[in-house]
């Protein structure tokens, strides 16, 4: 693969969210549905574990919420609005009807006591697959369990290797494909028999060594196609004028191995995508596609404000239909905002986006997963939890569920994942909890 990529203009590489700068005219006052609480139940000790204070995951008294928009007593409601003011590159939505419940509570299971562990989610082969990161740095060490979804009865934990601090999970035939970040490079592994043991196959470089950057970025495998014909990766790496900077690349992936990687934007990897006739990767400094094969690379044209680039924090894709979470705050009318961009042909165009929230604190970056049109939308706000769910790619959306931390912990959202109609999101902090909604 050969690429070469042809600019366009976002947000800063290192901090695309924090660009404020103002154009009302641009923007869209929305409202966003009130909070419901749902309250799961105490998580599970696990063997190795005193038994949490009880109340688990509860109902936040002081949690804030958006605009003023109290829903009926029956947690439904219909919002309709008149037609946003026209922005470059995609539209607002602010008629999509709501008439959906909270989802209803559930019960969270206590994986590992390690305290400031980190934690990735994944579903493949019918399972849920948990990474858990305890340590940091080189320190690190990366280990697996995994549960037959929707149930929650984990196995042990595989140990994987050291050094490892961000996963991607890709089920690629009958073969479950591991790639495991670690500073300056990432390693792929594979799985034959439904991830009881993985073997490391190939390493991906990402970055230059260099000791005045980290070198830990994310490498992520392309959905789409089946088999995975590339990955894309992030690349840190030294401007020697300003610092260091983050860089996205692609690389093809084979039945063996990892081809070498070749720059095509900026930002690091959110998603990657390969359809029919189109490669896509979504970064947090906006979207780059392809539709030679990869040999060449294209950004969409981004808009001149946080509230209207295309980019993301996470991102999901199902058929010709993705999706790219993205949080941004810019002047009065769009403050800290969850949102959801949309493409229907692959990522061509996106000329839909829904704004879920809006909050009176900054949130934390949404997590997005789907399951065929079924999506689920997490993110932290403070000592809360937020989520969202629609059942048709957008076109409809549950309330929003409020959720307090586990008891005693300083716990972290760290993903959220589907299967069918159930969510499970993993929280890291005081040890990892995975906790399961519907």
């Amino acid at each position: 693969m050969v690429a070469t990529c042809q600019g366009g203009k976002g947000p800063s590489a290192r901090n695309p969210a924090a660009d404020t700068s103002h154009d009302a005219a641009a923007d869209l006052a929305e409202a966003s549905p009130t909070d419901l609480p749902i309250q799961f139940a105490p998580p599970d000790a696990s063997p190795r574990q005193e038994p949490e204070a009880a109340g688990g995951l509860a109902m936040d008294a002081n949690d804030e919420i958006g605009m003023d928009v109290s829903p009926p007593s029956d947690a439904r409601y219909d919002r309709q609005e008149a037609p946003p003011p026209a922005r470059p590159g995609v539209t607002v939505t602010t008629n999509a009807t709501i008439s959906l419940p909270a989802p209803s509570r559930g019960s969270c299971v206590r994986l590992d006591d390690g305290e400031g562990a980190s934690a990735s989610l994944h579903v493949a082969l019918g399972r849920w697959f948990v990474f858990l990161v305890e340590g940091t740095g080189a320190t690190a060490f990366l280990r697996v369990r995994s549960a037959a979804a929707p149930d929650l009865e984990f196995g042990a934990a595989v140990n994987l290797l050291a050094g490892a601090t961000r996963v991607d999970l890709l089920a690629d035939g009958g073969r479950l494909r591991v790639l495991a970040s670690r500073q300056f490079y990432a390693v792929l592994l594979e799985s034959a028999d439904n991830g009881a043991t993985f073997t490391q196959v190939a390493n991906l470089a990402t970055s230059p060594v260099d000791a005045l950057c980290t070198g830990y970025t994310p490498a992520l495998f392309a959905r789409g196609t089946t088999p995975g014909a590339f990955v894309a990766a992030g690349r840190d790496y030294n401007t020697h004028i300003f610092g260091c900077a983050s860089q996205v690349e692609v690389a093809v992936l084979n039945a063996t191995g990892i081809g070498t990687p070749v720059v095509i934007g900026k930002g690091l990897p959110v998603l990657a995508y390969q359809g029919q006739n189109i490669l896509t990767v979504a970064s947090t400094f906006g979207v780059y596609t392809s539709q030679d094969g990869g040999a060449t690379f294209t950004q969409t044209p981004n808009g001149d404000t946080t509230a209207d680039q295309i980019r993301g924090t996470g991102g999901t894709s199902s058929g010709l239909h993705v999706a790219l979470a993205q949080n941004y705050s810019y002047g009065v009318t769009n403050p800290n905002t969850i949102a959801v961009l949309f493409s229907d042909d692959g990522g061509a165009s996106w000329p839909r986006r829904v704004v879920l929230q809006r909050t009176a604190t900054y949130p934390g970056d949404p997590f997005i997963a789907s399951d065929g049109d079924r999506i689920a939308v997490a993110w932290q706000n403070g000592a809360s939890l937020r989520l969202m769910t629609s059942p048709d790619m957008g076109q409809s959306w549950s309330a929003v569920a409020s959720l307090a931390m586990p008891a005693g912990s300083a716990s972290k959202l760290w993903g959220v994942a589907l299967h069918g109609v159930d969510v499970a999101m993993v929280l890291s902090g005081a040890g990892v909890n995975l906790c399961l909604a519907r």
